[in-house]
């Protein structure tokens, strides 16, 4: 059982714990909010007009106090510094109490605006919005249980509550200080000057490669090779080859430009096969016989892709979003620098060779 306080005179609910819903999006929030302050300078306004709606409509409370709280925003809608000693007292007035603790008007507030328009609309729609609160009162609990069953403490907790405080520094003090709009035009403009050939796309190459064990048995298929259309080639490639790998694909190598980079992961081009296809002049020609890794190949040339330009505005995005990724990593670095220099870590390199892994006490 817990006790739900009433608002503006209301007289004290009691409501089954057993018939709250499943935790829901918005606990989790207010859960992970509990460690933080119980009041925002952003928003918390906003935010009391939400409680006024939801306890209007699940408590029973009067419309005028609902009203009340809009009025209040409209009021204070140009006042958003610090929150007044009366907004932190209503923040923090417990609007449901347990044995060990209290779900507050301020937390309650925090987990219906840290969901979106879309849902908050529906939820005050409703006239279920008491159940939220059900929600987060039983997930107080199972929480609170969790905890004396210490499972807090596994490493797994502690380690996604890291993960998160990490990601949730990194959103404001990295990303939300530096994106790719901060750039400056002058940058931009030097990098487009002093990278130009990393900004025109190279011509490639789309090939496809017949691969056998043995020179002879390839130049036995060579007048065959030489005289088929792709579905022939194909044909061939898996009736012949010997290469695992790019049989898989029917012989085809995909597109790739003069250096071997080419679009598919992991099909490891060889040099021969690239120069044997940028030797031959139009799609359809086929090379001689030659020699590679996998054994004695025939390429047959597919489709050529000419170099191009990237395009100005695509040029210069792509820049920003470099330029930017090198001013995030410098930022980040210097919050490792700082803490390195506070904290000092001296790394044992020798135990390295000793560690052992149990997935079992991992965990």
């Amino acid at each position: 059982m817990f006790q739900v306080n009433g608002s503006s005179g209301l007289a004290p609910q009691t409501v089954p714990a057993s018939n709250a819903g499943d935790r829901s999006a918005q606990s989790r929030a207010v859960r992970h909010e509990r460690t933080r302050s119980r009041s925002r300078s952003q928003s918390c306004v906003e935010n009391a007009a939400l409680l006024g709606l939801m306890l209007s409509l699940c408590v029973g409370a009067s419309g005028a106090w609902g009203q009340a709280v809009v009025d209040m925003v409209h009021a204070d809608a140009a006042v958003r510094s610090a929150p007044s000693p009366a907004l932190l007292a209503h923040r923090a007035q417990p609007v449901a109490t347990y044995l060990d603790g209290e779900v507050t008007v301020g937390e309650l507030e925090d987990a219906i605006a840290g969901t979106s328009p879309l849902i908050q609309s529906t939820a005050l729609a409703s006239e279920n919005l008491y159940a939220l609160l059900e929600r987060l009162v039983r997930f107080e609990l199972l929480a609170a249980e969790a905890e004396r069953r210490g499972y807090a403490t596994h490493n797994a907790v502690r380690n996604a509550l890291t993960q998160d405080a990490v990601a949730r520094m990194l959103a404001r003090d990295v990303e939300g200080k530096q994106t790719p709009e901060m750039i400056a035009e002058d940058a931009v403009e030097r990098y487009q000057r002093e990278h130009a050939e990393e900004l025109t796309q190279p011509e490639q190459r789309r090939a496809a490669q017949l691969v056998l064990t043995h020179e002879a048995d390839a130049r036995a298929l060579l007048p065959r090779v030489g005289g088929s259309d792709s579905a022939a080639f194909r044909a061939l490639v898996k009736q012949h080859s010997v290469d695992e790998v790019s049989k898989q694909r029917s012989g085809d190598l995909g597109f790739f430009d003069v250096t071997g980079k080419g679009s598919v992961v992991g099909l490891g081009l060889d040099p021969a096969s690239v120069r044997a296809a940028f030797a031959l002049r139009a799609p359809g020609d086929t090379s001689d016989v030659i020699r590679t890794s996998s054994g004695f190949a025939v390429v047959r040339l597919e489709e050529v892709r000419p170099a191009r330009e990237v395009p100005e505005q695509h040029q210069q995005w792509t820049i920003r979003k470099l330029l930017n990724e090198q001013k995030r990593q410098g930022l980040l670095d210097a919050i490792v620098a700082k803490q390195r220099a506070a904290v000092q870590p001296r790394v044992r390199r020798e135990l390295l060779d000793v560690l052992h892994f149990d997935p079992e006490t991992s965990q």
